[in-house]
């Protein structure tokens, strides 16, 4: 559970949540305009174990002072309050992640103070909104008109779950993921739930930095920075002037994931694992460039299923094969032992390792120890003993002890290093890709050696 944390200033005091140990390296959060430090409720506590992670609320914003009568609300002076709170905070350097009005505060902060910043992560944003110049004037006059205006009395929501339908209508979000923003974004009032977040903050902004300046202002970051886009784009976040932003920028690397514009709340674990990748902490094979995809199937029926028709067409497949070298007079040892070329693994380990890929794999996902397959098989006859024992084994498992193992850790010891996972990375990035290539490869050893055999038979049969 989160801490809550208080930062008095001279001028107000800000407020926000924290994650993980105190000792821990510091990462600093900015959240996205009428969000809250609830936006990071998914993906602080799968950063814990190496952050101390400090979800600021900007001024107006969650349970933030609001700025007094008479004041306007501006990147700047988010700026300021920022690098404020920082030092109140006694933060001498610190990772910074923002998110869409955060990545642009974020940018500004890292700006003005390279030296502070160890690491700039940016989701849904680099700089703050600029100006082409084309609508300055009218803009401005715009602004000007609302300040004069009289405030509207505050909506007031019977519910709190209407009051997630409203944010879901305006922002387009899924319920589930505007719940934890919404739950911190309401006070209490009479009749039932009112916003908290300062009104103001709706208004247009009077004047916006030229996007120039903005230019300038980002060929002032230093710190390594990473920025995560998602796709398709936003209307908000055209790519023309987001590469032109880019170019700015002296050490960035830009990942672009499938999702919508809240991708921290969408795919907190994969969001989690650019984080670490960003560090140097490299979790996963590399996933986040293809995106992230959510789970629209259970990880049962993503798994167990998959691994029975890849071993069963296999099973087709060897038959085949022993087809053709009897009719070729060849042993059962010599096929076994046939390779595609000399370096590669031969024909029976290629049965072996599938086997076991698949075995292991759901024994990995449903937290049970795999059951041992010796590699004892040195007739055709044995190996298809070994590929139906695999299937009877699968067949075992029940969808409840799989299904949810989306977030389950999962580490792998490995000759080139350890590998750490959560279930579903595990599942689409390592293990069906892996048991998928050993089938292919005793596939192609069988055909290159005569057997007849084309897709049909890889794809299997119902």
């Amino acid at each position: 559970m989160p801490t809550e944390i208080s930062v008095p200033l001279a001028h107000l005091t800000l407020r926000g949540q924290a994650w993980g140990d105190p000792a821990a390296p510091p990462l600093l959060a900015l959240h996205g305009w009428l969000d809250n430090a609830a936006s990071f409720a998914l993906l602080a506590p799968l950063l814990a174990a190496h952050y101390r992670v400090i979800a600021l609320e900007l001024a107006g914003h969650g349970h933030s002072d609001h700025l007094p009568a008479g004041a306007d609300y501006h990147y700047l002076g988010h700026v300021q309050a920022v690098r404020a709170a920082a030092d109140a905070l006694n933060l001498p350097r610190y990772t910074l992640l923002g998110h869409s009005l955060g990545a642009g505060v974020a940018s500004l902060v890292a700006a003005a103070a390279p030296e502070r910043i160890e690491r700039l992560l940016l989701i849904e944003g680099l700089g703050p909104a600029g100006d082409d110049g084309s609508r300055t004037l009218q803009r401005f006059r715009e602004a000007l008109a609302a300040q004069q205006e009289n405030s509207r009395p505050p909506r007031v929501f019977a519910d709190v779950a209407r009051a997630v339908r409203a944010r879901c209508m305006a922002s387009g979000m899924q319920p589930a993921l505007a719940q934890p923003i919404v739950e911190r974004g309401l006070i209490a009032t009479a009749g039932g739930w009112r916003w908290r977040s300062d009104p103001r903050l709706t208004r247009p902004t009077v004047v916006r930095l030229a996007d120039v300046q903005v230019h300038a202002l980002l060929k002032g970051i230093t710190a390594p920075t990473r920025l995560l886009l998602a796709q398709p784009a936003p209307p908000y976040l055209p790519p023309g002037p987001m590469q032109a932003r880019m170019a700015c920028v002296a050490d960035l690397r830009v990942v672009y994931m499938d999702g919508s514009h809240h991708l921290h709340l969408q795919h907190p674990h994969a969001v989690a694992d650019w984080i670490g990748r960003a560090a140097g902490r490299r979790r996963t094979p590399p996933l986040l460039t293809t995106g992230a995809l959510p789970m629209t199937l259970s990880m049962y029926q993503a798994s167990v299923p998959v691994f029975v028709r890849a071993l069963s067409s296999l099973s087709q497949v060897l038959d085949k094969g022993a087809e053709h070298a009897s009719a070729k007079g060849v042993s059962d040892q010599a096929l076994l032992q046939t390779r595609l070329i000399p370096d590669m693994l031969p024909l029976i380990k290629q049965f072996q390792i599938a086997c076991d890929t698949a075995a292991r794999g759901a024994a990995r996902l449903a937290a049970v120890e795999p059951k041992s397959f010796p590699d004892t098989e040195t007739t055709l006859v044995e190996v298809q003993a070994r590929i139906k024992g695999t299937i009877d084994y699968l067949k075992s498992f029940a969808p409840e002890q799989i299904d949810g193992s989306e977030t389950r850790a999962i580490h792998l010891k490995m000759r080139s290093g350890d590998l750490d996972f959560v279930g579903h990375a595990y599942l689409l990035h390592y293990l069906i890709p892996n048991l998928y290539f050993h089938c292919t490869t005793a596939y192609n050893i069988l055909r290159e050696a005569g057997a007849n055999i084309g897709k049909a038979d890889f794809l299997g049969k119902e």
